[in-house]
């Protein structure tokens, strides 16, 4: 049982399962977390070009209702390596933020995964 209880422990699910730092391609992932913080749902919810992805909440969400998840957390790659948040990056992050509080669905942290580094919304106070 994979557990994502720091922003370290969800970019080694990550890498581990979908080799994301290594993506030539953006891809917008969901994690689906129990009340434990377990992972028990994984998914590419988009996969994009090299520098863009769209994503919307209802996607996101469709994955967590039907994984009955206490909480999520969201992730994308940026394959250029240069993991700083665009501006698009927190639009989307306040928007799936405002959506889950909504459906009582807790939006942990957005995780942008570079190579060999990361940007978390939650340790940096963006969340």
């Amino acid at each position: 049982t994979k557990i994502c209880n720091t922003p370290e422990s969800t970019v080694n699910v990550l890498n581990s399962v979908l080799k994301l730092e290594d993506s030539p391609s953006e891809k917008f992932i969901v994690l689906c977390l129990d009340s434990k913080l377990q992972v028990i749902g994984l998914h590419v919810v988009t996969q994009g070009t090299i520098n863009k992805s769209v994503v919307s909440p209802r996607e996101v969400f469709q994955r967590a209702l039907l994984n009955n998840a206490q909480s999520i957390i969201i992730a994308h790659n940026h394959p250029s390596g240069n993991t700083n948040p665009s501006s698009a990056d927190k639009r989307v992050t306040d928007l799936i933020k405002e959506a889950g509080e909504l459906m009582g669905i807790r939006l942990i942290d957005h995780i942008i995964v570079g190579y060999n580094s990361y940007f978390s919304f939650k340790e940096k106070d963006f969340i």
